[in-house]
């Protein structure tokens, strides 16, 4: 379903921001979360901006796209032409398009592990993330793109068993195969000073 204004998506990222603490909420929005896709249409920079967000109206989860370049103040409706919206996805699909065993692993441990991952991360930091960067030096303008809802094991964890959220994309297309991309960065931790969307949805 695509949102007619601005306000709309900034109401859905606002949304997103009231339940990033409530376990509940974040459960029934993520542990049916399977991936979203997108064509990349304009390419000024070399990150996107991925900002979650929620319509209570039509219990839509979405993810808003916006090329790292454009995610600053300017005309309403120029912000508004900039964002793509993807609405996430509940089924997999075709589970080979991602052949990689490292990036399917990521996949099933977001299936597997959501609802744990969910709980632990509330009672570690409190909130989940508020927005992804991803770089983009690799795609393509024109290319379309699948991004997968992942779970990665914690680098700084001490035990086994922990994750950070993580998004898999890969191209879609029948000519590239065996191909993914994990360079994506949540935020927090990331620093959000960038993230012009987040300070006008508030």
């Amino acid at each position: 379903m695509q949102l007619e204004s601005l306000s709309e998506i900034l109401t859905c990222i606002k949304n997103w921001q009231t339940i990033r603490g409530n376990e509940k909420e974040l459960s029934i929005c993520l542990n049916k979360a399977r991936f979203f896709s997108y064509k990349l249409n304009n390419k000024e920079s070399d990150n996107l901006h991925i900002y979650p967000g929620i319509s209570w109206e039509t219990k839509t989860f979405y993810m808003f796209l916006i090329d790292q370049a454009a995610d600053r103040e300017q005309d309403e409706q120029a912000l508004y032409e900039a964002i793509n919206q993807c609405v996430v996805k509940r089924h997999l699909g075709n589970a080979d398009s991602i052949p990689e065993d490292l990036a399917k692993r990521r996949i099933a441990n977001w299936e597997k592990n959501c609802p744990g991952w969910i709980e632990a991360s509330l009672r570690k930091d409190k909130h989940l993330f508020q927005a992804f960067n991803l770089p983009s030096a690799y795609m393509e303008a024109g290319q379309s793109y699948c991004t997968y809802f992942a779970l990665k094991d914690d680098p700084e964890a001490l035990t086994a068993g922990s994750f950070v959220a993580d998004l898999v994309t890969t191209p879609i297309s029948t000519s590239i195969t065996d191909a993914y991309y994990d360079f994506v960065r949540p935020v927090p931790p990331f620093d959000p000073l960038h993230f012009y969307l987040l300070t006008i949805a508030k």
